[in-house]
């Protein structure tokens, strides 16, 4: 049986605010507070109890995302939502992932990576998960709510 995702453990879920938008806190040796150094990887799995829960799953075909009886279709252009999408299920839904969207130069890096995330916010606002973006390390964080 594969290993769950770590957001979807409540032990985990506790570590989001780290990637909030207030400032971090600054730690002796310069790291912000409660971020992972750079090199890091996601946190290693831990046992869990019970059956596995069920990951969202996305249909290349119809290019929709289904999870827990929901159905998301991609009907406009988003390419950048739909590569987002596509990675978090090609990874099987990790804590987060680091991707490199694709860029014409018309748009700051950054700011593409933010307003992605918030145009993926706006489209699952009903949904029980969350993406958050952190801009320095050009990750995508997502929750997916137990």
């Amino acid at each position: 049986m594969p290993p769950l995702p770590c957001m979807l453990r409540p032990v985990i879920c506790s570590r989001v605010e780290h990637f909030s938008m207030a400032k971090p806190k600054k730690r002796q040796d310069g790291r912000s507070a409660g971020n992972p150094p750079p090199e890091a990887t996601p946190p290693a799995e831990m046992p869990t109890d019970g059956p596995p829960r069920e990951l969202p799953v996305w249909d290349e075909k119809t290019g929709r995302l289904r999870w827990r009886g929901l159905v998301k279709e991609f009907l406009q252009d988003g390419e950048n939502q739909v590569s987002v999408v596509k990675e978090f299920c090609a990874q099987g839904w990790p804590e987060w992932i680091k991707i490199t969207l694709p860029n014409d130069g018309a748009v700051d890096e950054r700011n593409q990576l933010r307003n992605t995330v918030q145009n993926l916010n706006r489209a699952f606002k009903s949904w029980p998960l969350e993406f958050h973006a952190n801009t320095k390390r050009m990750i995508i964080l997502c929750v997916l709510e137990a």
